[in-house]
């Protein structure tokens, strides 16, 4: 029923927002003989009262590409994403002389609010952030914390092809390949990130970033012409598949691979993968949008040096800052409100595994496909604005729903990735910046789904206000008992892609969707809002949960989002499946289930003592708080502790003990005499030593990346 007109207007044209979608506050009203719906009646206009609105206002205007705004109309609801998020946040500052921190236009997203905030900031004669120095002989930088987790798993695991980040697109129409090649090139020259190698310090422990001045690009050409076009389709994505599963090595520059290949005269494939060291999810928009203005140029005779505006900071510059931030006044402002938040929520439950997993079993990523069409998304859409909710919210607040229909408990932790560009500046800027944040919430059956999705976005827009802290800092802010059970239970990352180019010069631009094997996390969504309407994967860790398991999940998902653009005030009570729902799909593969692992409550014996003190100290925690069955990284710990920790450990234990064994083994097993070490992540440090909670190999130790971004 929801998708039947009640009316029909003819119009000339459609009025559109910046980000292509239909501008509903400026269709007429339908002359009909019946009252409009209260929601859909638009509140009167209020104008600005003051020059600092009347100032605000007009940048709001502009970026939204929406006159006659109110000063109390939303940025988000109008339209408003987090990419025009960090525009206006530029603009804004420009405008009134100062540094305007992204997370302001989160904490103040009407005009009435953020003049009132700029007000303070003058008021106060303090800039809220210092602009990121630029160094243009930069040569070396230190790496960030998040690089420093991941090189470390590196080491564990060298060859692994999990932090591979691939991209494949089809370009129909003719394509100049020397041209095509030379603007590829010109965006290595640009992006210090594309000239990056990781390599040992100079004098002193650990890593750094090495930015060479040119590196050798080859853009490997495959003509798959010659075999039969019925073929071709197949055969390119059994190539790619083959570049994609190749592990990148880290020590020499480019740390990406990239292919071209043609599958008649009319149609190409260009495939782009980086490692993850170097790259996040939102590095691919700028990826996008630089090859279309350098390709269309080059093609239309340009100047390709003049085409875009230099960089005015490099990723290298970010990284050698990061540092000095995190002593900072901000950074100590958004610990306390974690802090705060955290003492705030429940300890999670986590969705029971399928099947029993051993110590030092790796996470293997599979994925169900998830089309929601666009009639479906249209309505979904309309829900969220008729609800001053963003379509975000809105799905976000139903995976909620089916993640407390599957752990059978009202409190729910959702993993949000965030691009982590932590000032406007960095927006043209390539790297690795993506983070994560918890939305913490309260599924209780009584509630609406409009009122639960009214919660998440409260809680969503503090939380994007807050989202400049590094996870593993913003994990010490949590209690003993949450940094065990973890923030989060699954990962929903979602990306409005309608506004990226879609050519590149004369060019059509789409993507080919190939999944990527590698796993950071035991359940993850991973959305894309495309003309077409949303598209993506639900992914999960199959050593944990059965195909049965994952379909009933997906199909529970959907259901939801059908029942909630037919009724959106439903409440979550009825929306809601038996909690046994997953549990009896997975049975129905006749799988046997898991022997439940008791929790050890037993003393500490002498020398697992000695050992969680030096844990207590690294990790900041009540040494008794700290139980025989404890992992070092499930209570927060990260991989430069674990360093620190196995140095001083040899002194108090008598014995080295592995780095690698951090990752797989409890305290207990730790605090032992030394046991043989694995010798592939597929061998177990046991033959009866039960994993912890959170059992996925690289999900362990990253806890806290939307690595897909």
């Amino acid at each position: 029923q929801y998708m039947l007109p009640q009316h029909v207007v003819t119009l000339p044209a459609l009025p559109l927002l910046p980000n292509g979608k239909v501008d509903r506050k400026a269709l007429p009203a339908p002359a009909a003989a019946t009252a409009p719906h209260p929601a859909a009646v638009a509140a009167a206009r209020i104008a600005p009262r003051n020059e600092r609105e009347r100032l605000v206002l007009a940048v709001m205007e502009e970026v939204l590409h929406t006159p006659d705004m109110s000063v109390v109309d939303d940025f988000f609801a109008l339209g408003g994403h987090s990419l025009l998020a960090a525009r206006l946040a530029v603009r804004i500052g420009t405008t009134f002389g100062l540094q305007l921190p992204l997370g302001k236009v989160f904490e103040a997203p009407t005009a009435e609010r953020m003049a009132a905030e700029i007000a303070r900031i003058q008021a106060s004669g303090t800039q809220l952030q210092i602009a990121i120095p630029r160094r243009s002989d930069r040569r070396s930088a230190p790496l960030t914390l998040e690089q420093q987790r991941m090189r470390f798993a590196e080491e564990l695991h060298p060859g692994t092809t999990a932090f591979n980040t691939p991209s494949v697109h089809r370009l129909t129409g003719p394509l100049d390949r020397a041209l095509f090649e030379r603007a590829l090139r010109h965006v290595v020259r640009r992006q210090d990130a594309l000239r990056t190698a990781i390599v040992p310090a100079i004098n002193a422990e650990g890593w750094r970033q090495r930015i060479d001045d040119e590196v050798v690009l080859e853009l490997p050409f495959e003509d798959l012409g010659m075999l039969p076009v019925a073929e071709r389709e197949a055969e390119m994505r059994r190539r790619a598949q083959a570049v994609i599963d190749t592990p990148i090595a880290t020590d020499a520059a480019p740390l990406f691979r990239c292919a071209l290949y043609r599958l008649d005269a009319q149609e190409h494939v260009f495939l782009f993968m980086a490692h993850h060291l170097v790259w996040d999810g939102y590095s691919f928009d700028v990826l996008y949008r630089e090859m279309a203005t350098l390709y269309a140029g080059l093609v239309a005779g340009q100047d390709v040096q003049t085409a875009l505006p230099e960089t005015t900071v490099s990723y290298g510059d970010f990284a050698a800052w990061q540092t000095r931030w995190l002593e900072g006044a901000d950074a100590a402002r958004q610990r306390d409100y974690w802090r705060a938040r955290l003492a705030a929520a429940p300890v999670l439950s986590m969705l029971a595994a399928d099947t029993p997993v051993r110590a030092g079993t790796p996470g293997e990523g599979r994925s169900e496909h998830l089309s929601v069409p666009a009639s479906l998304s249209e309505a979904l859409r309309d829900v969220a604005r008729r609800h001053n909710l963003t379509l975000n919210m809105v799905l976000m607040a139903a995976y909620g729903t089916a993640l407390a229909n599957a752990i059978g408990q009202p409190a729910v932790g959702i993993g949000m990735p965030v691009r982590g560009r932590i000032v406007p500046e960095l927006e043209d800027v390539m790297g690795f910046f993506v983070g994560l944040v918890p939305v913490l919430l309260e599924a209780r059956p009584e509630l609406s789904f409009t009122d639960f999705a009214a919660a998440l976005r409260a809680d969503m827009t503090g939380a994007l206000a807050h989202q400049d802290l590094p996870f593993q800092h913003l994990t010490q802010q949590a209690s003993t008992a949450q940094r065990r059970a973890g923030l989060y239970q699954a990962v929903f990352s979602f990306q409005d892609t309608r506004e990226r180019q879609r050519h590149w010069g004369p060019l059509a631009h789409d993507m080919v969707m190939l999944f990527q094997k590698g796993l950071t996390d035991d359940l993850g969504l991973w959305l894309l809002d495309r003309p077409t309407g949303l598209e993506g994967f639900f992914v999960y860790n199959a050593s944990l949960y059965s195909a049965a398991t994952a379909a009933a999940f997906r199909q529970n998902f959907v259901d939801i989002l059908a029942a909630v653009a037919a009724r959106p005030t439903t409440r979550l009570g009825e929306l809601a499946q038996p909690a046994a729902i997953l549990a009896q799909a997975s049975a129905a593969q006749a799988a046997p289930a898991p022997a439940p692992v008791a929790s050890t409550t037993a003393l500490l014996q002498p020398e697992q003592a000695r050992l969680a003190q030096l844990w207590a100290s690294a990790l900041d925690i009540d040494v008794n708080e700290i139980r025989p069955d404890d992992n070092f990284f499930d209570l927060g710990g990260d991989s430069l502790m674990a360093m620190r920790v196995v140095q001083h450990s040899q002194e108090v234990l008598g014995h080295r003990v592995e780095p690698r064994r951090y990752v797989f083994e409890s305290l207990a097993q730790l605090a032992a005499k030394p046991a043989a070490v694995p010798t592939a992540p597929g061998t177990l440090a046991s033959a009866d030593a039960p994993a912890p909670a959170r059992v996925g190999l690289l999900g362990r130790m990253f806890q806290g990346w939307g690595r897909k971004g």
